[in-house]
């Protein structure tokens, strides 16, 4: 290997090692960036607002902020039986996404297409496993509280919040 070869790869090498510090420094600035963003949208804009007795108002570039309620939800593994329960007991199972999977050896790809039938018969390892997609969850969730329905907050881990809107304006 002739030395301008090696002084090439090590110039490369300087590099890399340049623009993944780059890439950890954005990454950082990105998230930092975020969470001042999450704050403004749901702590200080919105107390702001409540102090002074505002529920929407108009900015000198024609955009509006306003203040709506809206609350996160998820099942956590700890719950995820209960809160299954509770959807299908208070006739929202349909939300309930189930899937049945199993794991095969490598090279199994025709026994796949034969389980349907005899799945448990053949691998009794299969796993049922029921979900809620997360978005699914928050609509199902909001649809409720707004209805004031009963929500078991602990088994949905809900947190309600009030949140800034911003729209922008016609300028």
């Amino acid at each position: 290997m002739s030395d301008a070869t090696i002084r090439e790869i090590a110039r490369l090498a300087e590099l890399l090692r340049d623009q993944q510090a780059l890439v950890s420094r954005l990454e950082d600035e990105l998230a930092a960036a975020k969470a001042l963003a999450l704050r403004y949208e749901r702590e200080d804009i919105p107390n702001a607002m409540l102090e002074a007795g505002v529920t929407e108002l108009r900015l000198d570039d024609g955009s509006r902020i306003s203040v709506t309620e809206d609350c996160s939800a998820r099942i956590t593994d700890a719950t995820r039986n209960a809160a299954i329960s509770w959807l299908v007991d208070n006739g929202f199972g349909g939300i309930v996404k189930t899937e049945v999977a199993v794991q095969l050896p490598r090279g199994e790809r025709e026994a796949a297409s034969a389980i349907h039938a005899e799945l448990v018969k053949t691998y009794p390892e299969a796993q049922l496993k029921e979900t809620v997609h997360p978005s699914t969850l928050k609509a199902f969730v909001k649809e409720q509280l707004e209805k004031g329905a009963p929500v078991p907050f602990d088994l949905f881990n809900v947190h309600t919040f009030n949140k800034a809107v911003l729209k922008k304006g016609d300028k």
